[in-house]
């Protein structure tokens, strides 16, 4: 059986969650609870054909290794299990452990987990995955960074390494020094985003009145207009660095496309393993501000999302959507300024194929 990179559980499959603690496996099935140990887990003598078996990444995908007790196997022991669900017949399904507090807040639980609590992680699990469309893994056999996930994280720490260095300059108005130097008096980032026409260092309302010269989408319009510094001078880093440098994949030497970067260092996935600053700059200072409801409390402020009913979660997820189109249309924008080329529908209709990403 070959595996896709991701799937989620039908509405109306027998699911099983589990979560390891204490040495052995926690399992529910939506109306009772078991207790496994590991080696009876791994035979997968005890699960039903044609379910579903949901558990978190950290204990299922990844080897065990020394430093850390969260990996239950080694290599060998997982490509063992894996095999072992394929032939009876059970479709397996890894969790993003980064909504783990998500899941436990949504349970009642506190954020933090206790001793002894393993049994009530995968029951809150069971209920989490049964309510939210959330995008899982499926288990993958090579443990090994392949040349394409090393370039992800090559990108990410030299994206890290730009930002950090534009950030602790006031305002992002940055100077030639020994670690970017440029002739010019603004760095090629900030040279970029004025040649993209998008008022970017003006205010929001003449922002959003020139990206309409460039856009008929209101929603992109109204999405880029609500970005400050933070988040255009992260998205035109991702295209050239500073001293004006074409930013290239380690893996093809060539300049990623707006799929690569939004999947892999804007990180719209839950997965998104070494986040980095710019999925930071966009999700913590950008995103959250544009899709934030007031709490009506002192603390916190603003309302978590684990407190959110049906109609607000379908909200944020419509925000969120466009949100994320803002983002790729200012990509798409930028290189194409970069390029020197005209940007305009078939530009936008080049880039196809990332639209399960953004959710």
């Amino acid at each position: 059986m070959k595996y896709k990179s991701n799937g989620r559980v039908p509405a109306d499959a027998k699911l099983y969650t589990a979560d390891w603690g204490g040495g052995y496996w926690y399992i529910h099935d939506g109306d009772n609870d078991t207790r496994l140990n590991k080696a009876e887990f791994a035979s997968m003598q005890w699960i039903d054909p044609g379910s579903y078996l949901v558990v978190e990444y950290a204990h299922i995908q990844v080897p065990r290794k020394k430093e850390s007790l969260a990996q239950v196997y080694t290599g060998e022991e997982l490509v063992d299990l894996y095999d072992a669900a394929i032939d009876a017949g059970v479709q397996c399904l890894w969790f993003p452990q980064h909504l783990t507090s998500r899941v436990r807040a949504i349970a009642g639980l506190d954020a933090n987990k206790g001793t002894g609590e393993d049994a009530d992680d995968a029951r809150a699990l069971h209920r989490f995955v049964r309510s939210e469309p959330v995008v899982l893994h499926k288990p993958r056999y090579n443990f090994d960074v392949s040349p394409s996930r090393q370039a992800i994280y090559d990108f990410k720490s030299e994206t890290n390494v730009i930002l950090n260095w534009a950030r602790s300059q006031k305002d992002y108005e940055t100077q030639s020094d020994e670690y970017f130097c440029f002739g010019t008096k603004e760095d090629a980032c900030r040279q970029l985003l004025r040649d993209a026409n998008i008022c970017a260092f003006g205010k929001p309302k003449d922002r959003y009145n020139k990206v309409g010269q460039e856009t008929y989408d209101n929603d992109v319009r109204s999405a880029v207009a609500s970005m400050g510094a933070c988040q255009l001078y992260t998205s035109a880093a991702l295209v050239v660095d500073p001293a004006g440098n074409e930013r290239q994949r380690e893996d093809t030497d060539t300049m990623p496309g707006v799929n690569w970067l939004v999947r892999n260092i804007v990180g719209t996935t839950p997965f998104h393993h070494r986040g980095g600053i710019a999925r930071s700059n966009f999700y913590h200072h950008g995103m959250r501000n544009f899709l934030s409801l007031p709490s009506g409390r002192k603390k916190p402020k603003l309302l978590p999302l684990a407190e959110f009913d049906k109609q607000q979660k379908d909200a944020f997820r419509q925000q969120r959507r466009q949100y994320m189109r803002g983002i790729r249309w200012l990509l798409r924008h930028l290189q194409a300024t970069h390029k020197g080329e005209q940007f305009g529908l078939l530009a936008m209709m080049s880039d196809t194929g990332g639209a399960s990403h953004e959710r």
